[in-house]
Parts: structure tokens; C-alpha cells; sequence
């Protein structure tokens, strides 16, 4: 006669963890600042998708879910270098679009002459100083938690 098995009972056991990792959209034609995220996100205690491109025309078909982005998933947030070339039709083009504008966005910059302008114009919820640390992304993070 085969023996009976005990099942496990399912109600002790603790519910499955969902992690949602964030999304980012990284714009900088620095290839130093992208390794400079990725480098301070992989030792952070947020898990992240840095979605980095070059330039303008291409953080808005990743936006606008054209071309080879039709399946990207939106970002919470958008880094965007001040420095890039073409960055205030980026950030007019932002502005402009209701369903983008409500995004948050950070401006990255080693010029603190950019910030004020580019800061009131855009509505940028915060700008960090180039070079990166982490201690300046995780303050980024720590405003996401916030909004």
C-alpha cells in the first residue's frame, strides 16, 4: 500500500517579493558618464535599468516608443547631460508633451553656470555635479521616493 506524503502547508509561507526595478533613461553622449551610472547603480541598494543613448533624436523615439523602442518600457526618471549637444530641444521637446513633462528629470553637469537657466526653463527637479558619485545618485533616488 503506498504511503501518504505530507504537503506542505502554503499558508505559512511567506508571499512572493515582486521587484520592480526602476527604469532610467540616461541621455549623454559621454560614454564616461554612462559607465559612471552604471559603475555607481550596480554597488547601490536600488535595482536600475539604465537605458543610455547619445543623443537627442534617439531619447525621443525611446520616449515616444518609436523605431526600435516600441517595446521599451517608460522610464520613472531621465538623466540628461547639459552638456550634450541639441539638449534644450531634448528638454523643449519634454516640455512640451504632456504625458513626457510629468516625468521627472535631472540634469548632469560640470558647468554650474547651466543650471540656473536650464533649471527654471525646463522644470529639472534637481541637477547633479559632474563627475558623479554615488552619493549623488541615491540622493536622486531618495527625491523619486518623495514624489
Amino acid at each position: 500500500m503506498p504511503q501518504e506524503r505530507e504537503t506542505p502547508h502554503r499558508g505559512n509561507l511567506p508571499e512572493p517579493v515582486i521587484v520592480q526595478r526602476l527604469q532610467l533613461l540616461l541621455v549623454s553622449g559621454d560614454q564616461g558618464v554612462v559607465e559612471d551610472v552604471r559603475a555607481h547603480l550596480a554597488d547601490a541598494p536600488v535595482g536600475a535599468d539604465v537605458h543610455p543613448v547619445a543623443d537627442t533624436a534617439t531619447a525621443l523615439q525611446f520616449l515616444r516608443h518609436e523605431s526600435t523602442y516600441e517595446a521599451s518600457e517608460p522610464p520613472e526618471l531621465i538623466l540628461v547631460d547639459l552638456e550634450n549637444p541639441q539638449v534644450a530641444l531634448l528638454l523643449e521637446a519634454i516640455a512640451a508633451d504632456p504625458e513626457l513633462e510629468r516625468l521627472p528629470l535631472v540634469g548632469l553637469t560640470a558647468d554650474a553656470d547651466l543650471t540656473a537657466d536650464l533649471q527654471a526653463a525646463y522644470r529639472l527637479h534637481d541637477v547633479v555635479a559632474k563627475p558623479l558619485g554615488p552619493d549623488s545618485l541615491l540622493r536622486v533616488f531618495a527625491f523619486l521616493d518623495e514624489v
